[in-house]
């Protein structure tokens, strides 16, 4: 897609730097205010500039605890 490349779009990728004691994490929920959402444990997406965004990462153990933190970006 030739929008990928303009000057006005970037790809991100997004880094689980959660922290897990016991190194039982199975399952990953990306979710972004723009509506996006993804399962992936390090997922890249390309966004346009000149926008704010929320994004929420909400990860279950094995034990299916959950625990979740949401952060703004500014592009």
């Amino acid at each position: 897609n030739y929008d990928d490349c303009s000057e006005t779009s970037v790809a991100i990728q997004f880094n689980d730097n959660s922290i897990n004691n016991v190194n039982n994490t199975v399952a990953w929920n990306w979710t972004f205010s723009n509506g996006t959402t993804s399962n992936q444990q390090e997922p890249v997406l390309t966004l346009t500039t000149d926008q704010t965004l929320e994004v929420t990462l909400e990860i279950t153990t094995a034990d299916n605890c959950t625990n979740a933190t949401t952060h703004r970006l500014t592009l």
